[in-house]
């Protein structure tokens, strides 16, 4: 009895796990250049200036996907750290860091994700202003992984 419920319970968590995995509905995929590393934005974010990242169709809100060398989330938590005033932590596990940074203008809210992948770090920055919802970041932000 006690295996039968195991059997049932892990499909069930399986699908709720692909569906907090999943981008919402009409979302893209955008990657760095090297196509190492990936995250989900609203379907219609466009190529950012140059061709780097991508930005809202107003121009406000933006994401750059990088992959970094650094072999660990700690060496990138350094980087950061030492780069970048720390405002507000909202992850920090072996599995994600993510903090929310200030800038010298003052404007908008910057967010930085960083997540391993085993032989590379995989990270993003997220600049965006009061018409992207704070639940839209926090998906693009969560959907950041290896390509």
């Amino acid at each position: 009895m006690k295996y039968r419920s195991t059997i049932v319970a892990l499909p069930l968590t399986l699908i709720a796990l692909a569906s907090a995995l999943a981008a919402p509905v009409g979302w893209k995929t955008a990657s760095d250049h090297a196509k190492k590393c990936q995250a989900q934005v609203p379907g219609s974010w466009v190529p950012g200036e140059y061709g780097l990242g991508m930005t809202d169709p107003a121009g406000k809100s933006t994401v750059l996907i990088s992959s970094s060398a650094l072999n660990s989330l700690a060496a990138a938590k350094q980087v950061v750290t030492s780069t970048f005033t720390v405002q507000k932590t909202f992850e920090d596990t072996p599995g994600r860091y993510w903090m929310a940074y200030t800038d010298n203008t003052g404007r908008g809210t910057h967010w930085y994700a960083a997540v391993p992948t085993g032989s590379y770090i995989c990270a993003m920055q997220v600049d965006f202003d009061a018409k992207l919802s704070d639940a839209d970041a926090k998906a693009i932000v969560t959907s950041l992984r290896k390509y």
